[in-house]
């Protein structure tokens, strides 16, 4: 078989041989950068958390990632991106169980690379980056999910989120719970929260008033009664 390279004299030859290994080496070096670039996105981060779970439990759970991973590989090229979504969420959920961060953290970002428009996913990323220690990406997670989808619980997490730097953030903490109620209207959750932010800021007065809505939302909850005396009988006892 004739080579197709035969027709070149020898310093096209000896070029064509150089330029081949400048290719392989910009590939070489490419994949190089990419992989530590991604492999840099946890380093110094907490990478796994402790867990509750038996050893029967996180078996289970290993095989079924080791499971769905390998059906993602076998997925035929025109898998739809739904199909590919949920293998991806699957195994962040389990990799979350098993205390395994850095993988969920993994998955996460190839489900929301396949759909920006998850907000259960965001929020779950934000949690996630936060624990993590990768507290400005999980900022912005957070803030995310809350515009794709105002929901309480979101505003609720983003909440806890911002006490963790407490007082620094306390004004924004406060902002958060005020346009969840803007927003949403109020709710008993967000009624809790906001006596409980006063409380923590001895305001008695906002305190008490928040509860009282709170127990006007939720006659029954004795729980919410409890705290709202033990607020009152604080209060009293600072006015002594």
């Amino acid at each position: 078989m004739m080579n197709r390279f035969s027709h070149l004299d020898k310093r096209q030859k000896i070029a064509l041989t150089a330029a081949s290994v400048v290719l392989l080496a910009i590939l070489v070096v490419g994949g190089y950068l990419l992989f530590h670039q991604s492999a840099s996105n946890n380093a110094n981060l907490t990478l796994w958390r402790e867990t509750q779970i038996d050893d029967a439990t996180k078996a289970t759970l290993t095989q079924r990632i080791a499971t769905t991973i390998a059906s993602i590989k076998a997925k035929p090229s025109d898998t739809s991106a739904v199909d590919l979504t949920n293998l991806y969420l699957s195994i962040a959920n389990d990799s979350y169980i098993l205390g395994d961060l850095a993988t969920t953290r993994h998955y996460l970002e190839l489900a929301l690379n396949q759909n920006a428009l998850m907000d259960t996913a965001w929020n779950m990323y934000g949690d996630v980056l936060n624990q993590m220690g990768d507290r400005a990406k999980a900022e912005d997670a957070f803030k995310q999910a809350i515009q794709i989808s105002p929901m309480i619980k979101y505003y609720m997490d983003y909440a806890a989120f911002l006490k963790q730097d407490s007082p620094a953030r306390d004004a924004d903490r406060l902002a958060d719970l005020q346009q969840a109620v803007t927003v949403l209207g109020q709710s008993t959750d967000l009624m809790v929260a906001l006596a409980e932010y006063y409380n923590d800021h001895s305001d008695c007065a906002e305190s008490l008033a928040h509860y009282k809505v709170a127990v006007t939302l939720t006659p029954k909850n004795q729980a919410i009664k409890d705290d709202m005396a033990m607020v009152k009988s604080t209060c009293v006892q600072a006015t002594q």
